[in-house]
């Protein structure tokens, strides 16, 4: 699909794996969701696509959502007591893409299928609501 075809309104068709590009500290470091102040870093009223993950000797995805504003909703995950029993384990790290509200869907329910988190999220979408999943890459220390 060139720029023109985008312009004029047309769907993009997703091929191969999408570069999200996964937010990072200014140190090049991805956050930890308890030393996060998400205000501070400017999330109020912005959307997108979350990941919580833990980093113990056996690392494990936690968490993958999707939000209208990461600042409330990743303050609420920090206060949820179903993702914060996995701190022990190694700490919860976080990030996050800033994918257009159309795509989120599809870029979350590909990343709870394939990433199998720890805590369920009841607002990803079911497999016969018409949401194609959207390949992308995850946040790893080689990526991005």
């Amino acid at each position: 699909m060139g720029l023109l075809d985008f312009i004029r309104g047309k769907e993009p068709v997703f091929t191969g794996t999408m570069d999200p590009k996964w937010a990072r500290n200014p140190k090049g470091k991805f956050y930890r969701l308890f030393d996060l102040d998400p205000d501070e870093a400017g999330l109020a009223g912005v959307g997108g696509v979350y990941v919580i993950w833990h980093a113990g000797v056996h690392p494990e995805w936690v968490f993958v959502g999707e939000t209208a504003d990461l600042s409330r909703t990743l303050a609420a995950a920090a206060d949820n007591d179903d993702i914060q029993q996995y701190e022990v384990n190694g700490h919860l790290f976080v990030t996050w893409s800033l994918v257009l509200e159309k795509f989120r869907p599809g870029v979350v329910l590909y990343l709870s299928q394939t990433m199998g988190p720890l805590v369920n999220n009841p607002a990803v979408p079911s497999s016969d609501a018409r949401v194609e999943p959207i390949k992308v890459a995850f946040p790893s220390r080689q990526h991005g």
